[in-house]
């Protein structure tokens, strides 16, 4: 007699970026529960003394998404930096399919800044569009967005492995964050611009990403809409990592 213990997911779970929002062509009544950390030290900063920056606390992000309909994403978050809650929707589609993706939503934060008692809301709309896997590993991504400033922001990844021993995927990726348009800022704190890079693992509905950062922020609004940069230190490198778990693989439909 023989007994196996199987996954309880068996199917492609797609390796996405870490903070760039791309499209998802998610089956319906799909659930996926993500987390993140950004360490607040610097990788730079005496790494093995503080365990790679680590000791000095990290910011952190629950967050969960549900597709009520193939390709129609909900999402609830939380990000511990001044207590920010994030209230996305977005629809993705392909068109024309076998070459592009996109995906239109809008987006609602809110933000309770250090010693203030009332919350900051921030709407934002958003666009994006990622092409079909080229050559079957290679996805260029873009994205704009609009919250009383323009947002553009853009990211590759690239599959380095596949179904290699229990991964599905293995892959490099990078995103990049410009300097926002329509901003007003002190001489003194001059904004800049932002980065995420690292490598990803896909593996039986889970998905592992370790990354480095330049700033210790998470999503596309913080890392994209960066207007104020406090940090005296350029060389300031923080390391970071993703986990995300697709519980339900949902309804597969057309």
């Amino acid at each position: 007699m023989t007994i196996a213990f199987l996954p309880l997911v068996l199917f492609t779970y797609e390796l996405r970026l870490s903070d760039l929002k791309t499209p998802v062509i998610g089956n319906q009544f799909a659930t996926e529960f993500s987390f993140q950390h950004r360490f607040y030290g610097s990788l730079a900063d005496d790494p093995f003394g503080t365990f790679l920056g680590a000791d000095a606390g990290a910011n952190s992000y629950l967050g969960m998404g549900f597709y009520p309909l193939k390709g129609l994403g909900i999402n609830v978050s939380r990000i511990s930096y001044d207590n920010g809650i994030d209230l996305d929707l977005g629809y993705s589609f392909r068109f024309p399919k076998g070459y592009t993706r996109w995906r239109a939503g809008g987006e609602l934060l809110s933000y309770k800044y250090s010693g203030d008692t009332a919350r900051v809301w921030f709407p934002l709309a958003h666009l994006s569009v990622q092409t079909e896997p080229i050559l079957g590993r290679i996805k260029p991504s873009l994205s704009v967005a609009y919250g009383g400033i323009f947002l553009f922001s853009g990211g590759i990844s690239a599959v380095i492995a596949k179904d290699l021993w229990i991964f599905e995927e293995i892959a490099l990726f990078a995103e990049y964050y410009p300097i926002p348009f329509g901003v007003t800022y002190l001489p003194e704190y001059p904004p800049r611009s932002t980065y995420v890079a690292g490598i990803g693992i896909s593996t039986y509905g889970h998905q592992f990403l370790i990354t480095i950062s330049n700033d210790t922020d998470i999503g596309t609004r913080m890392l994209g809409g960066k207007t104020v940069y406090f940090e005296d230190d350029d060389t300031y490198i923080h390391l970071g990592f993703t986990i995300r778990r697709l519980l339900v693989r949902g309804k597969e439909s057309e």
